[in-house]
């Protein structure tokens, strides 16, 4: 009979033991989201517009442009949590953007012309999460990615077509994220960079 408490509590510690154990093996977090990608759009956009613009004014065309440009950007990204406030690890993004330009001669003599243009990129960040509150349920953090930004750019007119390869730094900088969920849950980011202004995902962790 004496024994009974001292069986029992061996048997309390070593569950406790084994619970602290299972909460302590998910250290990797495999993350998939979604973000509004509005900088790197504009960005790209910008300059190929405003070429065409000037050429329209300087050369007598009326310009039309139907945007076929996906919304925002997909990444899939895996972090692993190294302590309780640093997690390190990258993100892999695609975007893919395009417009249809239509150039009308306002000369009579002059063409019409058509110019299909597509431009898919592809994003490889490293990226250090840092935690200012972490919970089994939940978690407070902000990250900082920096990497390389890697476009193909097809642009085609009548029968010509020319491709473009070429790649550039890339950033994201999002001091604000939460996390709501325990081995399964979801997260939002605010920030600025590559991937736009707010990151929507799922996470799972391993």
């Amino acid at each position: 009979m004496k024994m009974k408490p001292f069986i029992f509590c061996f048997f309390f510690v070593g569950l406790c033991l084994c619970k602290e154990g299972r909460a302590q093996e998910y250290r990797g977090e495999l993350n998939l989201m979604v973000s509004d990608a509005i900088p790197t759009t504009l960005t790209f956009g910008l300059f190929d517009d405003l070429g065409e613009s000037i050429r329209a004014a300087f050369e007598g065309y009326t310009k039309e442009t139907k945007d076929k440009s996906m919304p925002g950007m997909v990444s899939i990204g895996y972090v692993y949590r190294l302590n309780s406030w640093l997690a390190v690890g990258g993100d892999l993004g695609m975007s893919r953007f395009g417009s249809e330009v239509s150039m009308t001669s306002n000369d009579g003599p002059k063409p019409n012309e058509l110019i299909d243009r597509n431009t898919t990129i592809f994003l490889l960040m490293p990226t250090g999460r840092f935690y200012s509150k972490l919970k089994p349920k939940g978690a407070l953090y902000g990250s900082l990615g920096a990497g390389a930004l890697f476009a193909n750019k097809t642009e085609r007119s009548g029968s010509l077509k020319e491709t473009e390869k070429f790649s550039t730094f890339a950033f994201q900088i999002n001091p604000i994220g939460v996390r709501v969920g325990n081995r399964f849950g979801g997260f939002g980011e605010l920030g600025f960079g590559m991937k736009g202004f707010v990151t929507l995902g799922f996470s799972m962790k391993l």
